[in-house]
């Protein structure tokens, strides 16, 4: 741009300081594209001089008075459609070529790549969504409706469990009978049927038992809960349904619930029994080929019905839970090891149902983290504790 004054038309120098003698002062505005700064014959040394190229013209880009006797121009180069000069050679320029600024050269370009890149993204956004598998409810469509069989086992049937203890890939059935101090074994034929059953003795009061291997040796061994003795028993498997005599060990008062678990990492599986009568958890190291190590005990919660093993803080040592039916609360006991002694600290405590009689841990919201879930009785209700992987619910 270059700017004059004190004329109303570009004509001839007629003094050595303005274009025009006479009239209104007037300042124009020129927006040259081809002119050429000519400082030498300007008045002033801050001014900028345009020599304006042959082959243009101008148009008035706009026109206004600030004052009475002032007035402002502004005007524009511009190139003519038709070339009236001719090129001093062949390929030359008489007018220079613009440079316009990239996002003007672009102006169509840009808003068409951009919407391109909308529609892609829309799309791909579309099929990752209708590809999501949508959270719904499992209905059960063919509920079981045949007639339910009954197998005759004892009395005061108080706890059961199912595996494969003849070896012979058909499942069985093993129930505890509280009243008659045995547990049977149900013979299943792969059929949903029990033809035949055996009967074994056992310490008084059996009320839990519960199936592991526990000297590796390949049949399934079992681990009884007596609460007539207050004792925990363990009965090696023969793998042919029959098992050896008895190893008790000595628990708490009236123990309720029994979990096994290698709490101290030393491959050997460990017991854990919770105790309603002293309100106990005893804690029975084992040594290998079945036998354990005299309880070490810990206080827990009122009237502690069931005990469930799992590493609810994820710190690699296995934690325990403990449903009191007595405070309507679960107890958890975080597992920390001192050099090779496995201890637990006291329980934290997290309120359930009213007399809560079971529970289970799991993940049931599939977040990698053991929740936990209790049946309450007087509540006619279910709890359910989700886990945040650190050891709070």
């Amino acid at each position: 741009w270059a700017f004059s004054s004190t004329t109303t038309e570009l004509t001839v120098l007629e003094n050595n300081m303005y274009l025009g003698a006479s009239g209104s002062r007037t300042l124009f505005s020129v927006e040259a594209i081809n002119g050429r700064t000519i400082k030498a014959h300007s008045h002033f040394v801050t001014e900028d001089e345009l020599l304006l190229l042959p082959g243009t013209y101008m148009v008035v880009q706009s026109l206004f008075s600030p004052a009475p006797d002032l007035n402002i121009v502004h005007l524009k180069q511009e190139i003519p459609k038709d070339v009236l000069l001719q090129p001093p050679y062949e390929g030359a320029h008489i007018f220079p070529k613009l440079k316009r600024p990239w996002y003007t050269k672009k102006r169509f370009a840009i808003p068409l790549v951009l919407s391109i890149i909308a529609v892609i993204t829309a799309a791909i956004i579309g099929v990752v969504m209708g590809l999501k598998s949508a959270k719904s409810v499992q209905v059960c469509t063919t509920p079981y409706v045949g007639t339910a069989a009954f197998f005759q086992t004892g009395n005061f049937p108080i706890s059961g469990i199912v595996g494969t203890f003849d070896n012979d890939t058909n499942l069985d059935i093993i129930v505890t009978n509280q009243q008659d101090d045995e547990i049977v074994v149900l013979y299943g034929d792969g059929q949903g049927n029990f033809p035949s059953q055996s009967k074994v003795k056992t310490l008084p009061q059996p009320v839990i038992v519960i199936f592991y291997d526990v000297n590796n040796d390949g049949a399934l061994d079992l681990i009884i809960v007596y609460e007539g003795v207050n004792s925990v028993g363990v009965r090696l498997g023969n793998g042919d349904s029959t098992f050896q005599e008895r190893i008790s060990n000595l628990v708490g008062t009236r123990p309720e619930s029994v979990t096994i678990e290698d709490f101290n990492l030393d491959g050997k599986q460990d017991l854990a029994v919770v105790n309603s009568g002293d309100n106990t958890i005893s804690i029975l190291i084992g040594i290998g080929f079945g036998t354990f190590a005299s309880q070490q005990v810990y206080p827990v919660g009122n009237n502690p019905i069931t005990v469930l093993s799992g590493n609810f803080n994820n710190d690699g040592v296995p934690d325990l839970a403990v449903v009191n039916s007595g405070d309507n609360s679960v107890g958890i006991l975080f597992g920390y090891m001192n050099e090779e002694n496995v201890g637990f600290m006291p329980p934290q405590t997290f309120q359930v149902g009213l007399y809560p009689r079971g529970g289970i841990a799991n993940d049931f919201d599939n977040d990698s983290h053991l929740d936990l879930a209790t049946v309450n009785y007087n509540a006619a209700s279910i709890s359910i504790l989700f886990g945040y992987g650190n050891g709070s619910f």
